[in-house]
């Protein structure tokens, strides 16, 4: 291709453009190698493209002349996408065309107007919650295409359940969605996807039957324990450290659970439609809030589990914003954050002292939950 000749549309007259050429500036080394890869389809001469007579083409923005060079061979989609359909943002092309899978499957007006990452056919027909907050110099566009998501939100995340493996739990659907509405909870649009609220589901032992049972065989265990080892005529019950540690080496069987349980959660949680409408810098924040949430849910499971029940809507209220009172799980794909805990502590450690591990963590944050949680309780 020689050149390439912007044409404004008329818009008194549809059918014969304006005679208004637009000089393009010097390639750029996007544009060449779009060029490249377009090379053999593109159209010797001239090519004439027509843009919108009310639109600012930004010519000095590259990803405009991209989306110029490559709606030349764009087709026209069937159905446009949602933002050529509310007529958000600065759309310069009077269609909504794709190039197969160029710009990721976005059309060319989403990647002249704002860049490609913001088009619903790129995001699975969804729209992001960047898309909502772009600056388009209009104030009733944010509540017009916010009413569309909201409006979308029903149908997108009955996809997505279709989309699940027969494996997937109900349980740990609940628990990734949770995380998510609360991460968001003041968000229509991610309400609109999730409208069940458990504000404490991370202390309700009771959904996991496997877990109930391990808890309940380490009761019992603790108490043949306590009768034949720990138990005095001067002492009625034996301390709650001990039977912690007493517990401990029978939590594995808990601990492989919920090690489980948070990997499928965090699978859930990626694919989830919220997530993926949530800006990208948030999606560590809810990974995190995720680890913090399965690190609740084992506080939980082995308190029930050494019989603290009675202080267990205590450590409810403790823990819940305050991971440094939290037991730790181990960790297990991409949740390694306990071996760059323990790295730091053991460079406190002292010749001749306790090395630091996952266990001697837990003893000592089951330490310090049990003497407020006594406190609390009085």
């Amino acid at each position: 291709m020689q050149d390439l000749q912007l044409r404004m549309e008329d818009p008194n007259d549809q059918a014969r453009p304006e005679e208004a050429e637009i000089e393009l500036p010097q390639p750029t080394e996007q544009w060449t190698r779009l060029q490249r890869k377009l090379k053999d389809r593109l159209p010797a001469g001239q090519t004439t493209v027509l843009i919108r007579s009310n639109v600012y083409f930004g010519i000095e923005n590259q990803w405009c002349i991209e989306a110029a060079l490559a709606h030349v061979l764009a087709l026209p989609a069937g159905t446009p996408c949602e933002h050529c359909s509310l007529g958000i943002g600065k759309r310069p092309f009077v269609d909504c065309a794709v190039l197969d899978s160029v710009f990721g499957g976005a059309c060319t007006n989403c990647k002249a107007a704002h860049g490609q990452s913001f088009c619903t056919f790129r995001n699975g027909g969804l729209i992001t919650e960047s898309a909502i907050l772009q600056k388009n110099g209009c104030n009733n566009v944010q509540p017009k295409i916010r009413n569309r998501a909201i409006e979308m939100g029903p149908e997108v995340y009955g996809k997505w359940l279709e989309t699940l493996p027969g494996t997937v739990t109900v349980e740990c659907i609940m628990y990734a969605e949770e995380i998510l509405r609360r991460f968001a909870k003041q968000d229509l649009v991610v309400l609109s996807y999730i409208e069940q609220k458990r504000e404490q589901v991370e202390y309700e032992p009771a959904l996991q039957a496997q877990l109930v049972a391990s808890c309940q065989n380490n009761v019992d265990l603790m108490s043949q324990s306590n009768v034949q080892n720990h138990q005095t005529p001067d002492d009625e019950e034996t301390p709650d450290t001990t039977r912690y540690l007493q517990a401990a080496a029978h939590m594995d069987q808990i601990m492989n659970a919920l090690v489980q349980e948070r990997r499928e959660s965090w699978d859930l949680c990626k694919s989830h439609p919220v997530f993926r409408y949530l800006v990208r810098y948030k999606h560590e924040q809810i990974k995190q809030a995720l680890r913090a949430f399965f690190d609740r849910r084992y506080t939980g499971l082995v308190a029930l589990a050494i019989k603290a029940d009675g202080v267990l809507e205590a450590l409810k209220k403790m823990t819940v914003g305050n991971e440094m009172l939290l037991l730790r799980l181990r960790d297990d794909g991409e949740f390694g954050y306990m071996q760059a805990m323990l790295n730091r502590l053991s460079k406190d450690v002292g010749d001749g002292d306790e090395p630091w591990s996952l266990h001697r963590i837990n003893v000592s944050v089951w330490e310090q939950l049990m003497a407020q949680a006594r406190h609390n309780k009085g």
